[in-house]
């Protein structure tokens, strides 16, 4: 196919959104979940794929993973992909949960990573592979969006670290709706800023494509306007997507942009001066993967207290953008990486990073003891990576 197209004149560039991959470039996708409220993928290439990963994270001996408490196989050959726990029943069992390190299965931690991997290396495949065949097009994906919640546990969409340090990804994106309230939702506008500020002050190029919403009053334009003033603002890109196909849950269909909305978008985008996004001095820490390990919704009436540990970080951030405060956000996975990333920074928010392993908190008391501040909130450090408590 690249071949083929690579020098077609009507050809912009690729779009990494296809074949056996979702939108978040997690392969299997929605379409081999096989009955797994939601988590994916279970199938038999996917069982064998983990065994292969269990032989080699554990050197191939079959007492490791036991001697950490992964009692979930006898022997290689036979270990299982573990199911998630069900859902809470009761007002007591949902403040233990509250309160714990999510779920602290080792065999649940194995999982989580080997997923997060097949993750990359597929990606990464795909990426090099576009990339050697065509150098001279840009390659676009869509990226995960930081500071987002527990759903990104269920599509792996929580790696947006990765696509900073890949010499193949040209341009990222993500595709919102547009709704009528769109920039008036104190916690749903910090979505957008969060992604496009992440990506470009660290010199990754990023856009938005803004999708149809039946939640948008067609002549409504104020929400459009206001994609198309961000864009100008954050010195940003945008795009609109065409629409006119069925959504997701299969009830109805996404509504195409009509030409009175497209032309208010083009007239704005025009009449606002270009600005540029700066890194700013205060930061909040995320460790993505924790959405992997808090993701036990409440039945009926505790349905209300899901995702409690991940609201406060939605309502600080919320908090933080009404008061018109600048913030950055960074993943621990870069402070590992590059522990001296916090110099760049007077002071850092942890909220609620309730498992915290021993590489981070050293470097987090350096920090503190050269003089950084550090703003904790909630259950920050009270369990080690794999969710045992700290005494």
């Amino acid at each position: 196919m690249v071949n083929r197209y690579k020098d077609h004149p009507a050809l912009l560039g690729w779009y990494l959104h296809h074949g056996y991959t979702n939108e978040n470039n997690y392969p299997g996708g929605p379409k081999l979940r096989h009955g797994s409220v939601g988590w994916y993928d279970y199938s038999e290439f996917a069982k064998q794929r983990f065994r292969e990963w269990l032989r080699k994270r554990y050197n191939n001996n079959v007492s490791s993973p036991k001697k950490h408490g992964a009692i979930f196989f006898v022997i290689f050959k036979n270990a299982e992909m573990p199911q998630p726990l069900p859902e809470i029943t009761t007002i007591g069992e949902m403040i233990e949960w509250i309160n714990g390190p999510g779920d602290a299965r080792r065999q649940w931690y194995d999982w989580q990573l080997f997923r997060l991997e097949e993750k990359k290396l597929s990606r990464d495949h795909f990426v090099k592979l576009y990339k050697t065949l065509d150098p001279d097009h840009v390659l676009m994906t869509t990226a995960p969006v930081s500071l987002t919640g527990r759903i990104k546990g269920y599509t792996m969409s929580m790696d947006y670290y990765d696509y900073i340090f890949s010499p193949y990804v040209d341009i990222v994106l993500y595709h919102p709706g547009v709704m009528d309230d769109l920039w008036e939702n104190p916690i749903g506008r910090t979505i957008p800023y969060n992604f496009v500020k992440y990506y470009e002050t660290r010199g990754k190029a990023v856009f938005i494509k803004w999708e149809g919403d039946q939640r948008l009053a067609p002549d409504n334009l104020k929400p459009l306007k206001g994609c198309a003033e961000f864009a100008r603002k954050t010195g940003t890109g945008i795009a609109l997507w065409e629409g006119n196909i069925p959504t997701e849950d299969g009830t109805g269909v996404q509504p195409e942009f009509t030409d009175i909305q497209i032309k208010a978008v083009a007239e704005t985008f025009h009449s606002t001066p270009e600005g540029r996004l700066k890194k700013s001095s205060f930061a909040i820490i995320e460790d993505p993967i924790l959405c992997a390990f808090d993701y036990r919704a409440g039945s009926e009436k505790l349905k209300k207290f899901s995702d409690y540990k991940a609201r406060d970080m939605l309502i600080f951030r919320a908090l933080l953008n009404s008061a018109g405060l600048e913030y950055d956000v960074i993943s621990t996975n870069e402070i590992l990486k590059n522990p001296d990333i916090l110099k760049n920074y007077k002071a850092v928010a942890l909220i609620n990073l309730y498992r915290m392993n021993n590489k981070l908190l050293d470097v987090l008391i350096e920090f503190r003891d050269s003089g950084g501040g550090l703003f904790i909130v909630g259950r920050t450090g009270l369990f080690d990576e794999y969710g045992n408590k700290n005494t």
